[in-house]
């Protein structure tokens, strides 16, 4: 896919591609779920259940169709459908957002994000 490369991580519901105009969520046999304009690059993550879209940009994280938006909150993962996790470094503490309100409560603990355990475990 060079005409729309992939710019987050793999979730268990599919991935995001960008075109330079517009993200693409796709499932896992390519197939187009639903597009929406992105006027910049920025890094995205699709929730779990592929409903929800976490735009990661240098201000914040925002949620892609709604207006909760989590200044100075840099999300790397996804740990449900309605949480995010940021990673911390001697800047910023590692934080929990639910994206359903844009509510944040701090880790204490320090380190980045490697991945994302399924659920169950």
């Amino acid at each position: 896919m060079t005409a729309c490369p992939i710019v987050g991580p793999a979730s268990p519901a599919g991935d995001i591609c960008w075109d330079g105009a517009q993200s693409k969520v796709l499932n896992w046999t390519a197939g187009t779920v639903r597009s929406f304009a992105v006027p910049g690059p920025e890094f995205q993550l699709l929730s779990p259940d592929g409903t929800r879209v976490a735009l990661v940009d240098n201000s914040g994280t925002s949620i892609q169709g709604t207006s909760v938006s989590m200044s100075g909150m840099f999300a790397c993962t996804w740990v449900d459908d309605t949480h995010v996790l940021s990673g911390g470094d001697p800047q910023h503490q590692p934080r929990l957002a639910n994206v359903a309100n844009g509510s944040m409560v701090p880790v204490a603990a320090q380190g980045d994000c490697a991945g994302r355990l399924p659920g169950g475990l």
